[in-house]
């Protein structure tokens, strides 16, 4: 998640992340809360796939709309993701993954 927070224009859509430097974001709680956010949303959509899951992307998908986040910056995540999934050994699951984001963001997309 650093990595999309080194463009001024992405940080700039944190307003609790804007003043704080790069170098401690790290740790800081304000960033922490937001990924167990970002996870917990993630967890509920593939916990209800088959169920509740889209409703948790909408909820989430109406509040980014709500306070000016593009699809296009959440879809920034992917590749972010994607390569946490490499370095926890995950990789050869990247084809489902792929998948599981294209669903999400389907849904996400729905709220614009």
């Amino acid at each position: 998640m650093f990595s999309l927070l080194k463009t001024d224009s992405t940080k700039a859509l944190f307003p609790k992340f804007r003043d704080i430097p790069y170098d401690k974001l790290a740790g800081h709680p304000d960033v922490r809360d937001h990924g167990g956010k970002v996870m917990q949303v993630l967890d509920d959509f593939i916990k209800g796939l088959d169920t509740a899951g889209d409703a948790a992307v909408q909820k989430v998908g109406l509040l980014h709309k709500g306070v000016g986040v593009s699809h296009e910056n959440i879809d920034l995540m992917k590749p972010v993701l994607m390569t946490l999934l490499g370095e926890v050994g995950c990789s050869g699951a990247a084809g489902a993954w792929e998948n599981l984001w294209a669903h999400f963001m389907d849904v996400h997309r729905t709220c614009y």
